[in-house]
Order: structure tokens, then C-alpha cells, then sequence
């Protein structure tokens, strides 16, 4: 919830940069601290417990319709974990990581797409310019910016796997934490 009130407000600023980049940021920022809960807990439900997490910040957030997509996305998710040590994997967790960044993505388009009118006025009422709307609508409409937008979140969200491996084997494991 912190992540998405900082992208927030830095949104408000430059509103391209929300749209475009603010998604994968949040996954780039979220994915060590998946790996580490993931290396400390290697059980079964972990990714699922930490995606509906997800969904439980957007209810709380007013989204209330997103939990139950929060929960699905994480029962997919937590199905890509299916097997034995699979949570040891670094590369199941990053196939796991990335369908949650696809999923966490497209949960950004799902206001435009299902409560279009509710949104915008709720928006507006909390001061966003009709330009900041346009935009909304632009990049949550364009099959174009979907798959650029996408890929940048997916591919932030492997880089933040990647670092999150060497933060984790650099600080935790050599710390005997991990």
C-alpha cells in the first residue's frame, strides 16, 4: 500500500511514467521480499498467501472486487508451485513471479475495463485531471501499450527476482538467516 501511495503521488507529476512503468516497479520492489518469504517458508501456500495479500490491499484500498481476482491469481500461481522442493527453485519461483506480474498488471486495468463511470468520478473527486483520465483510458485500451506495458512488467519483475537472488545470498544466507 506504501509502494502504491509513493507511485501515486510521483504518478500524479508524470502520469506516463504510472502507466507505463509503475506495475513492474511495484514487482521489481516486491520480489525479493516474495524470494525472501519464499526461502524462509519453502512450503506450499506461500506464494498464495502473499498474492492474496495483494488482493486484501486493494479491498482495503475500496477495490473490493479485486479480492476474489487476487485469490484466483494466487491459486494459478501457487499451481505453477505444484511439486516437490519447488519453493527451493529460483527459476519455479520466477515462472510463479512472473504470472503474478501479469496478473498484478492487468488488476490495474480492471477499474477501466469493469467500473468505468465509478472510477472516474472517484477519481476525479480525489482531483485527477481529465488528462490523468485520458491516459487511464489510452493505456488500459490500447492492445499496443497492453503488451509494451506488460513486457516492461514482466521483465522488471525478473530483475527484481534476479536481484533479490543476490541480495538474498549476499545478506540472509551468509547470515545464517536463510
Amino acid at each position: 500500500m506504501v509502494l502504491q501511495s509513493v507511485t501515486g503521488i510521483v504518478g500524479k507529476s508524470f502520469p506516463d511514467f504510472t502507466f507505463i512503468a509503475c506495475s513492474g516497479i511495484h514487482m521489481f520492489l516486491g520480489a525479493p521480499l516474495y524470494l525472501l518469504a519464499a526461502s524462509r517458508v519453502p512450503k506450499h501456500g506461500t506464494i498464495f498467501i502473499f498474492i492474496a495479500l495483494f488482493g486484501v490491499v486493494q479491498g482495503i484500498m475500496g477495490y473490493w472486487f479485486m479480492i476474489p481476482y487476487f485469490l484466483i491469481a494466487a491459486l494459478v500461481c501457487e499451481l505453477f508451485m505444484i511439486g516437490g522442493n519447488t519453493y527451493k527453485s529460483f527459476w519455479r519461483n520466477t515462472l510463479a513471479w512472473i504470472v503474478c506480474s501479469v496478473f498484478y498488471y492487468i488488476a490495474n486495468g480492471m477499474p477501466v475495463w469493469l467500473i468505468w463511470e465509478i472510477y472516474q468520478g472517484q477519481m476525479q473527486a480525489g482531483g485527477a485531471s481529465e488528462e490523468y483520465l485520458t491516459l487511464n483510458l489510452f493505456y488500459f485500451t490500447s492492445p499496443l501499450w497492453l503488451s509494451i506495458i506488460c513486457m516492461i512488467t514482466i521483465g522488471l519483475a525478473v530483475l527484481g527476482m534476479l536481484f533479490g537472488r543476490k541480495l538474498l545470498h549476499k545478506h540472509f544466507v551468509k547470515a545464517g538467516l536463510v
